[in-house]
């Protein structure tokens, strides 16, 4: 198994109506629109990570200096969080290494889900929106039973407990291609799926 180097989400399902049950995992690719520290529910937390990334001190006052000047602020006994995510500047974050895990776990692993649009409901994130088209084609178009997962790698490890067959992950990959897969849409898919990497005819 190669390194992915760094946390991946991403949903696994276990198809249930063929000869041979099998799962597929599909990853979830952030796409960097920073929907989320714009429209989302920023993060309270000031871990001694994120005051150390930002060279200050471990102590009270070092933290009350940073929670107001990235997180919120209290008026009047109430805790006014501030919107878009104070650590999102310049179209990126400031903590990207050491961020929060409601922002790492983010869309699939929050209590809170992914934001929605307020007039049409759709939701606002893109890399959700795609995840979401394979799940469409490779699960809901073409089969009637299954159940499904989201999980965190490397913490929650590979789901490999009904491997596809050769056929089987052949099919999976047609499936994937019709979608104008990236090149690094396709080696997540078969790193999570612990199959050799494939990039040839993958888009740029």
């Amino acid at each position: 198994m190669k390194a992915l180097g760094e946390t991946i989400l991403y949903s696994s399902y276990t198809i249930l109506d063929g000869e041979e049950p099998y799962t597929i995992s599909v990853p979830f690719l952030c796409q960097r629109c920073g929907e989320c520290c714009k429209f989302g529910y920023p993060s309270k937390v000031i871990s001694t990570d994120i005051l150390e990334y930002l060279g200050l001190r471990n102590n009270e006052e070092d933290w009350l200096k940073c929670f107001e000047k990235y997180v919120g602020i209290f008026k009047d006994g109430k805790l006014s969080i501030y919107k878009p995510c104070g650590f999102y500047r310049n179209g990126e974050c400031m903590i990207h290494p050491v961020k929060p895990d409601e922002c790492r776990y983010y869309p699939l692993l929050t209590d809170l889900g992914v934001e929605r649009d307020a007039a049409t409901g759709e939701p606002k994130c893109p890399g959700y929106i795609r995840h979401n088209m394979f799940i469409e084609e490779l699960v809901r178009k073409r089969h009637r039973k299954w159940y499904g997962s989201p999980y965190l790698y490397p913490d929650d490890g590979l789901n490999l407990s009904c491997s596809p067959t050769k056929l089987q992950w052949d099919e999976v990959l047609r499936s994937i291609m019709y979608l104008n897969t990236s090149s690094k849409e396709l080696e997540l898919f078969s790193l999570l799926n612990d199959r050799p990497v494939l990039l040839v005819s993958a888009h740029a």
